[in-house]
């Protein structure tokens, strides 16, 4: 015979309902069940969840078992909701320009950074050309800070490469009169167009540097960007090799073909630029510059050989043409 504190009474079976955040379901759950089920496994109790109510905030976890059983398992559940993470929100405003470079695909307005935190955008787009961008950073006050460190640091590295071009900008002379480009086709396979800032030209406006003209409904630009000093210190570093007159002889070229790439001395500024033959006149060759889009006639003792490690950046001058521009 037990009394009614006996172990027949400590046997009898029984549910606990307890309320759980809906936001930390999740972490009581865990990934494919794993944490619930072992706590089940230390437990032996049975748990699982009720409907889930939309106007409610919480969701009824159903605990079953033996008194021991479900209030051990209680308490293991307390524990999971308060070693979860608070997360915390941090809102801050950023030059548009600079957003754009943080985003790997231009279709998504948000991304992981480094210290986990998720780091989300505004969808809304200022056109204005130093508008800034809302920036919400989510995660734990340690991510935050990471993420916050992070951006800084990149911050600061695009506001040095900002500065750059535009002392790059400043100093660069004008290239003369040129022709325009002929109308022969070049062999320029699409992936050699430089259109690595592609992504960013989605969202919203890009600096662009009207590199040659022939009319509004044909010129080139050059995306101004990391790539502009790119190519400065690569005619720099053209120029710097070919003024050699070892080298000079060195790259001597036996013959010319329309289509072959070279590297050409343009005679108004006495540089060497990356080109690509389009024709031959009388002992002269037309010459379209790559990088800049536009040709002039050169004489063969100013086409040579183009060093192919000179090839590693990819043509910058791409054609453009004036939507719904008619002359009158």
């Amino acid at each position: 015979e037990t009394d009614q504190y006996g172990s027949s009474q400590r046997k009898k079976r029984t549910t606990i309902e307890m309320k759980v955040p809906k936001r930390l379901v999740p972490a009581v759950i865990g990934r494919g069940g794993a944490v619930i089920k072992d706590v089940e496994m230390r437990t032996s109790a049975k748990i699982h969840f009720g409907t889930e109510l939309v106007d409610s905030e919480d969701r009824i976890c159903y605990i079953s078992g033996l008194l021991e059983e479900t209030t051990l398992a209680e308490y293991m559940i307390q524990q999971i909701i308060m070693n979860q993470p608070v997360i915390e929100t941090y809102e801050m405003l950023l030059p548009q320009k600079f957003c754009s470079t943080l985003l790997c695909n231009s279709k998504l307005e948000i991304f992981r950074s480094a210290g986990n935190a998720n780091v989300i955008m505004e969808k809304t787009r200022s056109y204005i050309a130093d508008g800034k961008r809302r920036i919400i950073i989510k995660g734990t006050a340690q991510q935050i800070a990471d993420a916050l460190c992070e951006i800084e640091d990149k911050l600061k590295d695009f506001n040095d490469i900002e500065e750059k071009i535009k002392i790059g900008q400043s100093s660069r002379m004008s290239r003369g009169q040129t022709m325009p480009r002929n109308n022969v086709t070049a062999n320029i396979s699409e992936h050699q167009v430089a259109l690595e800032d592609s992504t960013s030209l989605q969202e919203g406006t890009k600096e662009v540097y009207v590199s040659a003209s022939e009319s509004p409904s044909r010129f080139w630009v050059q995306i101004v960007g990391a790539s502009t000093l790119e190519l400065d210190a690569l005619v720099k570093a053209m120029t710097d090799y070919y003024n050699d007159r070892y080298n000079k002889e060195l790259h001597v070229l036996d013959s010319l073909a329309p289509g072959q790439i070279v590297a050409a001395r343009f005679d108004f500024d006495d540089n060497w630029y990356r080109g690509e033959i389009t024709f031959e006149d009388n002992g002269f060759y037309e010459v379209y510059f790559v990088d800049y889009g536009d040709s002039t006639l050169i004489p063969t003792t100013d086409i040579l050989e183009l060093r192919t490690d000179f090839l590693s950046l990819r043509f910058q001058a791409i054609e453009f043409s004036l939507a719904n521009v008619k002359p009158k």
